[in-house]
């Protein structure tokens, strides 16, 4: 996101980079989309332990999906106390907490968000919320730049705890026990219905079978994964209450700290542009990541129709049957249209808003 990464004063790691890259984080445990996936590992060794331990149960998979559901809420909430206790510190700076203080009591969020010192050789500062805690993680080489810069530090500081929410989330619980519920039922569905052919012609015939399914069934959810993961992108307006708090947009704090000099006016305003472009391409993104989701859901219930209606076997009406192919089409292609245009729209006030121009300062 940022033109100021070649002026670190700390250079990150690749694998750092493609943390960053893949959960846009460097700790990928604070990530919703890492812990996703690893739910989803975590579904396919549950069915398959459900078809071979426990086959009384493919005879109904809606009973198989809610004794899924409950234990992947059980699951994940073992999950997130894991994350916390492995996260958790209590590594003291005392110029770092007279600013966090300072933080706390300008926001108003002491008592309610945590702040955890890490020790690790990579200058990073990320924040995340779920339903058993709200923390922003700082790792202690960052805390040293921070101190370098302590007033763009605590702005930086201060935007991630903006970004907490007022109330508890409880989204983030529901999609890691929805992800592994799904999953579960899907896999056992589609592994069950194979197994009613093949598995009278012997294990090794079925284990084969389902070695040779296994990398289907890893594509198709992280791709799921990964849509949703597009399409519920949102815009943060932590960015523009910072700003108006701290005088300084987080994103120039941050490469102030990273650098450890001031920047002068033309390259503040040329990162500014840059986050512009950054969140354009976000929402680009959720358009594609909508359009293909709308796309897929209106489409199984038009197969589903057919299907009833005997098709391709039987005569349909072709104004029924263009209807029924066709709607998925037009529906994705005005929420991808009606998107374009929002987005525009409220890209170009938030540009205005925080930079008092519409255009890049080498735009002539």
């Amino acid at each position: 996101m940022s033109i100021q990464e070649d002026k670190r004063v700390i250079k990150p790691s690749k694998m750092s980079e493609r943390y960053a890259r893949w959960f846009g984080t460097r700790v990928p445990s604070t990530s919703l989309m890492f812990r996703c996936v690893v739910i989803f590992f975590l579904s396919i060794l549950w069915s398959l332990a459900i078809i071979f331990l426990f086959p009384l149960l493919l005879a109904n998979i809606m009973i198989v999906f809610l004794i899924s559901l409950a234990l992947g809420f059980a699951i994940y909430i073992l999950f997130l106390s894991l994350i916390r206790s492995r996260l958790q510190s209590t590594i003291v700076y005392q110029g770092f907490t007279e600013i966090v203080e300072s933080c706390h009591e300008r926001i108003g969020s002491y008592g309610t968000v945590e702040v955890w010192i890490r020790p690790s050789n990579e200058a990073y500062i990320t924040s995340t919320y779920n339903l058993l805690f709200e923390a922003v993680i700082v790792s202690d080489k960052m805390v040293e730049l921070i101190l370098a810069m302590p007033q763009s530090g605590e702005a930086m500081l201060g935007y991630h705890l903006l970004r907490m929410p007022k109330s508890k989330p409880v989204f983030d619980i529901l999609a890691g026990a929805l992800t592994f519920g799904v999953s579960s039922a899907l896999i056992v569905y589609f592994l069950g219905s194979l197994s009613t052919f093949y598995y009278p012609y012997g294990y090794l015939t079925y284990a084969l079978l389902i070695g040779g399914a296994l990398p289907i069934l890893f594509i198709i959810p992280v791709g799921a994964l990964l849509a949703l993961r597009g399409a519920f992108w949102t815009h943060e307006s932590a960015f523009e209450r910072a700003q108006g708090m701290y005088k300084t947009h987080p994103q120039v704090a941050k490469d102030e700290v990273l650098s450890s000099r001031k920047l002068d006016e033309d390259t503040e305003k040329a990162t500014v542009w840059m986050v512009k472009q950054w969140e354009t391409g976000k929402r680009s993104g959720r358009r594609s990541s909508v359009s293909i989701l709308t796309l897929l859901c209106t489409f199984m219930p038009s197969f589903y129709i057919l299907s009833l209606m005997g098709w391709p076997y039987g005569y349909l009406p072709p104004n029924i049957l263009f209807f029924l192919i066709g709607y998925p089409f037009v529906l994705a292609i005005v929420f991808f249209i009606v998107l374009r245009t929002w987005d525009k729209k409220c890209m170009g006030e938030l540009y205005y808003e925080t930079t008092q121009a519409h255009e890049p300062v080498w735009v002539d």
